[in-house]
């Protein structure tokens, strides 16, 4: 039985689209013919499969046959996925989500893709997540894309990213869809840190996440400071103690630490 440590950090804002609709239960969507099970990510991964739908079968969405890809996260991680390479000229997807700590019920769909129809509303917002990514994007997804884009910071849970011929097409819109997946959980190292910002005036930043002890209990941020300031770390648990906090500078050479209470330090700029 996995073990969860659930911390939260106050020190923005990056959330969860809370306009979700429940979806099937996950028994249905595992009939599908077109299943790749991509496990536990506890590192930086690129998936780039191409599968023919006229060989899978329909269990969600519109009309036309799925494909399907699981995973697993224990800390945010930020999802970035496109159809370039595809024999379809347009292609739907959704991201179905349930949380680790419940049983695999009812999904809900939390996708907040980028499309031709909100390309202009959502695209500026999305490019300013892409600085998180610490995988080499080998695509100008800026220049436009086949289908949906998700560009999307995911909280930890458990994950099924579906995707289809578009429906646009009419019901019988099948053939090759390449999916293009770049999933990057976030602060894992002081050379892949979770990027708070550059201050040069108060700020207040918050973080809650649920770990698994599979994974690193680590988790790191980056901030920038212009000025002086004082810095006040505080953080708060539940089931298993947090162990310890430190500041440290980009040398890895370590400023303060506590022993998991909370923390100030007047920092130079």
């Amino acid at each position: 039985m996995k073990n969860f440590l659930y911390c939260m950090f106050i020190m923005t804002l990056l959330s969860i689209d809370s306009n979700a609709q429940p979806g099937n239960s996950i028994s249905e969507l595992r009939k599908s013919d077109l299943w790749t099970d991509l496990g536990e990510i506890l590192e930086p991964v690129i998936v780039r499969e191409t599968y023919d739908t006229r060989n899978g079968t329909n269990n969600y969405g519109n009309e036309n046959n799925d494909i399907y890809f699981s995973f697993s996260i224990y800390r945010p991680t930020l999802i970035v996925s496109h159809f370039n390479g595809s024999s379809l000229e347009d292609v739907e997807a959704h991201l179905l989500y349930f949380p680790l700590s419940e049983p695999m019920d009812n999904l809900v769909d939390v996708g907040d893709p980028v499309t031709s129809g909100n390309y202009v509303e959502k695209m500026e917002e999305k490019i300013k997540l892409l600085p998180y990514l610490n995988l080499h994007l080998e695509e100008n997804i800026g220049h436009g894309v086949i289908g949906s884009l998700f560009v999307q910071i995911l909280q930890p849970g458990y994950y099924i990213f579906q995707c289809e011929g578009a429906s646009t097409f009419g019901n019988d819109y099948n053939g090759e869809i390449t999916s293009n997946i770049y999933i990057n959980p976030l602060g894992t190292s002081m050379e892949a840190p979770m990027e708070i910002g550059d201050f040069s005036d108060d700020f207040n930043y918050h973080f809650s996440g649920l770990f698994d002890f599979d994974d690193s209990q680590e988790l790191f941020f980056s901030v920038r400071l212009n000025y002086p300031m004082e810095i006040n770390l505080s953080p708060e648990q539940t089931v298993e103690s947090f162990h310890s906090i430190e500041i440290m500078e980009k040398s890895g050479a370590i400023l303060a630490t506590s022993d998991g209470s909370q923390l100030i330090k007047k920092s130079n700029a």
